[in-house]
């Protein structure tokens, strides 16, 4: 086994769990200031984003997990910008449209990563990033959904409820990953 390759193929994937980490970063703070404009007005849009925004920083736990697992110093590359989002924000729109529009593009991205973890044969990898994709295809389909709602004035009782991926709290752990984002998977190794 050559070492060097192995440890290239590591910070390949770190990098792209850094990505993907300070992505998800983002967009949970666009979903933070678009639940502070509409939640006031309407109490479901602000019960779904909250809800879309626990699911973003359950992502952003496993993905640190992960590249801790990968490597020690992993989550030292982690760190560099996880403050990030903590400062206030400004955006030129906080509409669901608007953030419909950047769960779609984070939802390229990530498929993006998704297709080079695929190409270094990574399959722990690939497991985190589709399971990822799956979180993020569901977020588009609510949020087209109570866009489009709000826009009909439907009743409340019309709307679907969301059902979360995770349970409460997200293992720090790096031996096991929760079963409700991996179902039938026991241990990343």
């Amino acid at each position: 086994m050559d070492f060097k390759h192995e440890q290239t193929s590591v910070e390949r994937t770190v990098e792209i769990l850094r990505a993907q980490r300070n992505s998800t970063n983002r967009l949970r703070a666009h979903v933070q200031q678009t639940e502070l404009k509409l939640g006031k007005a309407d109490s479901r849009v602000a019960d779904l984003l909250r809800s879309i925004s626990r699911e973003l920083w359950a992502i952003i736990e496993l993905t640190n997990s992960h590249a801790s697992a990968l490597k020690k110093q992993g989550t030292d590359l982690l760190e560099v910008d996880s403050d990030a989002p903590q400062s206030p924000l400004i955006y030129d729109e906080d509409s669901l449209e608007a953030l419909l529009n950047r769960f779609c593009r984070y939802e390229r991205n990530t498929s993006e990563r998704l297709a080079l973890a695929r190409g270094w044969n990574d399959s722990q990898t690939v497991m985190l990033l589709d399971r990822i994709l799956s979180i993020a295809n569901t977020s588009i389909r609510f949020l087209d959904i109570y866009s489009c709602a709000m826009w009909l004035r439907c009743e409340e009782s019309d709307l679907p409820a969301w059902k979360p991926f995770r349970p409460a709290q997200v293992p720090v752990e790096h031996e096991k990953m929760p079963t409700t984002l991996y179902p039938n998977v026991e241990t990343l190794a």
